[in-house]
């Protein structure tokens, strides 16, 4: 869900108990996956329940830090 920013299925996961800080083998957060697609929807979602926005994936990337390399200004801006 993450990977596609769909909303609502990342809504119907985090009601149900979901961890929003939830990883895969890259140590990417769904943080990182949302901010890295460029969902923005996605991505506020994830700030709204609280996801950690300062944890760092394996190559010691914060979801800022993807934002700011991608030039995506919009979630920089969400990020911050």
């Amino acid at each position: 869900a993450a990977e596609q920013g769909d909303v609502e299925s990342l809504r119907r996961y985090i009601e149900g108990g979901g961890d929003v800080d939830a990883s895969n083998q890259l140590s990417d957060r769904l943080l990182h996956v949302t901010v890295r697609g460029g969902h923005a929807m996605a991505t506020r979602l994830l700030l709204e329940s609280k996801a950690d926005m300062t944890i760092r994936n394996a190559i010691l990337d914060t979801p800022l830090q993807i934002a700011m390399k991608r030039n995506r200004n919009d979630l920089v801006f969400t990020l911050m």
